[in-house]
């Protein structure tokens, strides 16, 4: 269970909205609820690390999480985005070593595997304004956790759907 209260309140109001079958039929409308959902989400979540740091640090990360999840690109992309959301609260704002992990990313106190220079993240927000390297590294580092937390399935779908693969020609392998 999500210890986020905001975010356990707008699941339960979700849950409560949308049956499965409702889920399945009205299923565009369903994800534009999501999205709405997860943007007041990502303010609160702006609020809530806003006593960890800086308020700038705070706006920055909200905006690297609502950045992402606005791009996503999966054949059920309301699900993907409340498991980054989930994925996000729990790892990052139930306890304060999340909130010391999350300042840790940010400052590039972690080593990234490629250099962000070269990455889409730069294209997508302004987080990665800095000039220093190591700080755009460590939105670049940022970026990347969130899009891990979509796991295989999230990704996988989007590079179908990239190369216009119709969603009934796509085996889901559980």
């Amino acid at each position: 269970m999500v210890a986020f209260p905001i975010l356990v309140h707008a699941l339960s109001v979700l849950e409560s909205r949308w049956t499965p079958t409702l889920k399945k039929e009205l299923s565009m409308t369903y994800e534009e609820e999501v999205r709405r959902l997860a943007k007041m989400v990502c303010k609160a979540i702006e609020f809530e690390l806003g006593g960890v740091e800086t308020e700038e640090q705070a706006t920055r990360i909200a905006k690297c999480l609502w950045t992402e999840l606005k791009h996503i690109e999966s054949l059920d992309t309301a699900e993907t985005i409340l498991t980054i959301l989930k994925e996000f609260s729990e790892r990052f704002l139930i306890s304060d070593k999340g909130r010391t992990e999350v300042m840790c990313l940010i400052r590039g106190d972690y080593e990234v595997e490629s250099d962000s220079e070269n990455s889409d993240c730069d294209s997508l927000c302004s987080s990665c304004d800095s000039s220093e390297k190591k700080e755009r590294d460590g939105w670049h580092r940022m970026r990347m956790v969130i899009r891990e937390m979509a796991g295989p399935r999230g990704r996988r779908t989007g590079v179908a759907i990239k190369k216009k693969i119709g969603k009934g020609l796509i085996r889901h392998l559980h």
